[in-house]
């Protein structure tokens, strides 16, 4: 799989729903195989979406809407941790992605508005 592909493979569950880091490992690379080649793989991509602001990471104990934002500093930590690569205990604080509203628009070939010549002011 290129990067490319692992990237819009991640912001596609992004787009869907809130997804935990080891989610996206499982998703690309088999369940419950969380190596460390393929956790850096999925890193990298994360890590590029985030930069283009497309992403945002996010602290939990369960789905069920409890999510906190992660700072920057708690992002790079996140990322780094192979805590948060692994899939938690049922009541286990773990890290989440989602879609930023710019990463849902450009998953679905939307332009941003401010660039969309079509867009009356």
């Amino acid at each position: 799989m290129m990067d490319h592909d692992i990237e819009r493979l991640v912001l596609e569950r992004a787009v869907e729903d809130f997804t935990g880091l080891w989610e996206l490992v499982w998703e690309m690379y088999g369940q419950h195989r969380v190596e460390p080649e393929a956790t850096a793989v999925v890193r990298a991509a994360v890590k590029n979406l985030l930069d283009r602001q497309w992403v945002s990471l996010f602290r939990g104990r369960s789905f069920a809407g409890d999510q906190v934002p992660l700072s920057d500093d708690e992002v790079d930590r996140a990322l780094e941790s192979n805590d948060s690569w692994q899939a938690p205990s049922p009541s286990q604080e773990h890290v989440r992605i989602a879609a930023t509203p710019e990463g849902v628009r450009a998953f679905l070939g939307h332009p941003r508005e401010r660039d969309d010549p079509t867009r009356s002011l």
